[in-house]
């Protein structure tokens, strides 16, 4: 019984140590893959960020554009009711008589 024993224990060993290796093998696959992920997800999140802070700044000059065409469009509008104030537009004028 002695060599079956230690025969038995050599197998297991053996079949223990692949076992071991395979894991180790996964475990590295794993975390090399995680790594690139990691990696990959930086990368875009840098790119984001860049494209947010680019889309901020675009929308800060839209807005001051608009500001300023409005800005124009009041000026515009006023003038004209300026000018309408002195051409007499806004003159309260009796109704004319009109014959029946």
């Amino acid at each position: 019984l002695r060599p079956e024993a230690g025969r038995i224990a050599a197998a297991t060993d053996a079949e223990v140590a692949v076992t071991t290796q395979k894991v180790l093998d996964d475990e590295r696959a794993l975390e090399e893959g995680s790594t690139l992920l990691v990696e990959d997800s930086k990368a875009r999140m840098r790119a984001d960020h860049q494209q947010e802070q680019r889309l901020k700044h675009e929308t800060s000059e839209a807005w001051a554009r608009l500001r300023k065409a409005c800005f124009q469009l009041r000026l515009g509008n006023l003038h004209d009711f300026a000018r309408g104030i002195v051409d007499g537009d806004f003159d309260f004028r009796p109704p004319t008589e009109s014959p029946m």
